[in-house]
């Protein structure tokens, strides 16, 4: 065993942590907060071999500022450990949907976050799919983009479908959707939307033929479903015969997935960025751990 690296975790990355652990053959520990009364705690690390390389996997349940506290706790604790390097693997980075400026008195959540990290020592991030890449330069550490689109064109490709539109359903997923497009030599569409005033999402127009084809949208994220609501219904408005979706992180807020499987989907394929806990046989869930133990081995 490679003792030279080590996983720490708390316990909502648990499983993510442990495959890992099992297939790059190195330990894992579970780190343990410690509740005080009047809702404060700290953090209690096991006894961890000092001058490691660590791989800190913090995954989000949905209480991102409660999470992070616990990591900036546990990044000064393992500081005592002298390590040699510490390593965050955060598959969906908390805040990283507010990527810029919307009014003057508002912040811009994502780059508070790069500023807390930077006052840590922190030499690499590993994450998935950022929702906009220009958020890295917040950081002062290497923060390493990974994404899932070869997993999805593998997917669909072993599906065998035939008339495939690949949709992006915004300018934002524009190059990702083409990436998948020219990747399973399909046509392709944009999907133009514009918001209102409440935050609802509504289609303006689509650019390309989708009349009689199978669409498959190609999404960074599945929160709420509005956005995929709004572009699944204007797309069978416009004669398409199938729809599937594939996002790399599949959040499901509120009753989105209920939502969601009212527009008669064949498929949504998501992955495991996030803890997943659904059964359900419309959902697919593709593991990010062979892209993270490739990219953690080549760190050797």
């Amino acid at each position: 065993m490679n003792t030279n690296k080590i996983i720490v975790y708390f316990s909502e990355s648990k499983t993510l942590a442990t495959n890992l652990s099992m297939q790059m053959n190195i330990p894992c520990f579970e780190l343990k907060p410690l509740v005080y009364s009047f809702g404060e705690f700290s953090v209690v690390i096991p006894d961890i071999p000092v001058q490691s390389d660590i791989y800190f996997v913090i995954q989000n349940v949905g209480e991102p500022t409660k999470s992070l506290m616990h990591v900036f706790m546990a990044l000064d604790a393992l500081d005592n450990k002298d390590p040699l390097s510490v390593n965050l693997v955060v598959p969906y980075l908390p805040f990283s949907r507010q990527d810029r400026k919307k009014g003057e008195n508002r912040a811009v959540a994502s780059r508070v976050l790069g500023k807390l990290f930077n006052t840590s020592k922190v030499n690499k991030i590993y994450t998935f799919d950022l929702h906009n890449p220009v958020i890295i330069d917040y950081f002062t550490s290497e923060v390493i983009n990974l994404s899932m689109l070869d997993d999805f064109v593998k997917y669909f490709a072993s599906l065998g479908l035939e008339d495939v539109v690949i949709v992006a359903p915004d300018h934002g997923r524009f190059n990702a959707a083409r990436y998948v497009a020219d990747a399973l030599n399909a046509s392709f569409v944009l999907i133009n939307k514009m918001r209102d005033e409440d935050g609802g999402v509504y289609v303006t127009s689509i650019e390309g033929d989708t009349n009689g084809k199978t669409a498959l949208i190609i999404e960074d994220i599945i929160d709420t479903g509005t956005t995929l609501v709004s572009a699944v219904t204007a797309l069978k408005a416009q004669g398409v015969k199938a729809v599937y979706v594939a996002a790399t992180h599949g959040v499901f807020s509120g009753n989105a997935l209920k939502s969601i499987k009212a527009l008669g989907l064949k498929n949504i394929i998501i992955t495991n960025t996030i803890p997943q806990h659904i059964i359900d046989p419309l959902v697919v869930v593709l593991p990010i751990e062979n892209h993270l133990v490739k990219i953690m081995q080549k760190s050797e």
